[in-house]
């Protein structure tokens, strides 16, 4: 069936608002944050009337898109545990693991300024790039979730919640921390080997989030493009339940075909932490179904 104006018209409008929701955020923010970047591949089938299985792979850039942020492969279980007899509400379980390696970069501490006397020049000079540096390191992490969702639709628009447990344990990892340090023989800063260091780190931590998401999607007629808006809430549960950080999220679903699923997508995540930095993020994902 050909696409009327309005049809078309309605498309345009809810993608400026989509668009438009977001863009605020991270226009204003954007200038002082990074830029990463998530690609993701998955295949997912129904094994069971209301069961559901997937397994999905996602690579992640940051930095401007110039260096790996991690890698990461799991698999996913969901389970419809009620659906009203006019098919408008659902309640679903979920329950999934995903293994990630995750990609550490260098990091230099800088050392307060500090003057040194040169007999040659019978002064003192002042130096103020003496510095630690613990070398780049890969970390694994060990991820397991927990999750209950409920969906509610009227007419085109579908509104859902998700309340997620995530537990995730990290690796420990042996880093060598070298020190640079003023020779006044050279008269520069120079690695002193002798001073390097050994540090662990992650230290095998165990964190324990609740990640609750409320979440709107469109189903636009006769389009095969729906936008979604969602905003997700992370509570560190260690921590007395704690708002840890947020993302806000828009974008669009695309189904070219009956087993072929594509999401493109713009979100802002306020705080940086030791799994993902925080700044301006683009999304792209694909799913078979069979």
């Amino acid at each position: 069936m050909k696409r009327t104006p309005d049809r078309v018209l309605s498309f345009g409008v809810w993608l400026i608002l989509a668009v438009a929701a977001i863009l605020p955020v991270g226009s204003c923010l954007a200038q002082d944050n990074d830029f990463s970047g998530w690609f993701s591949v998955g295949l997912e089938k129904k094994l069971a009337k209301g069961f559901t299985g997937g397994i999905e792979a996602e690579y992640r850039l940051q930095d401007h898109f110039s260096a790996t942020d991690r890698f990461s492969a799991g698999l996913s279980f969901s389970y419809r545990l009620f659906r009203s007899t006019d098919r408008l509400f659902d309640l679903k379980a979920g329950a999934g693991f995903r293994y990630i390696r995750k990609y550490q970069p260098e990091s230099i501490s800088y050392k307060d300024p500090k003057e040194y006397y040169d007999a040659d020049l019978d002064d003192f000079v002042s130096v103020t790039d003496e510095r630690n540096v613990d070398a780049a390191y890969n970390v694994s992490k060990y991820r397991a979730t927990a999750s209950l969702s409920a969906s509610f639709k009227a007419g085109r628009l579908e509104l859902s919640v998700r309340e997620r447990y995530q537990f995730t344990y990290n690796d420990s990892v042996a880093v060598v921390e070298s020190k640079w340090r003023y020779d006044t023989t050279q008269k520069a800063v120079v690695e002193v080997p002798e001073k390097s260091e050994v540090e662990m780190k992650a230290t095998n931590t165990r964190r324990h989030i609740l990640r609750s998401r409320l979440q709107a999607s469109y189903n636009i007629p006769h389009c095969k493009f729906s936008p979604f808006l969602s905003v997700e809430a992370y509570s560190d549960l260690a921590n007395s339940g704690s708002l840890q950080k947020m993302r806000y999220m828009g974008g669009i679903e695309w189904s070219p075909g009956k087993h072929h699923e594509l999401e493109l997508w713009y979100a802002y995540q306020e705080l940086t932490d030791d799994d993902e930095p925080a700044g301006n993020i683009i999304g792209l994902g694909y799913k078979f179904q069979f």
